[in-house]
């Protein structure tokens, strides 16, 4: 039986859908999703107005928890920038040092594939 992927709401039983379905019946709700991943779903779901409506309905019965609101971790994302941004010019000043001053990059913007 060849799985029908059309859709990911698809309404034809199949293998797939049916395992899937049931483990998903095995998961206490609410699942819990961050902003983030929710847009990505929205997005990836763009030809299927139903899906996303149906990813709302989800939020809003509660079967869906957004557990990461970034407002709320505005310091530490702060600060792990910074620190990613520090660890960044110190393996920039250790390419230079070992390849010399004139590190020119691979790949630029403006060249074609």
């Amino acid at each position: 039986m060849i799985p029908d992927r059309s859709s990911p709401f698809s309404t034809e039983p199949n293998a797939i859908t049916a395992g899937l379905r049931s483990r998903v019946e095995e998961i206490e709700a609410p699942l819990l999703v961050c902003e983030p991943v929710l847009t990505e779903a929205l997005y990836l779901l763009a030809r299927y107005p139903r899906a996303q409506d149906a990813l709302f309905e989800l939020l809003q019965n509660g079967a869906l928890s957004i557990v990461f609101r970034i407002e709320e971790h505005v310091g530490a994302l702060r600060r792990l920038l910074q620190k990613v941004s520090r660890l960044t010019d110190v393996a920039g000043r250790r390419l230079r040092r070992t390849y010399g001053r004139d590190l020119r990059p691979a790949c630029r913007p403006d060249t074609r594939f």
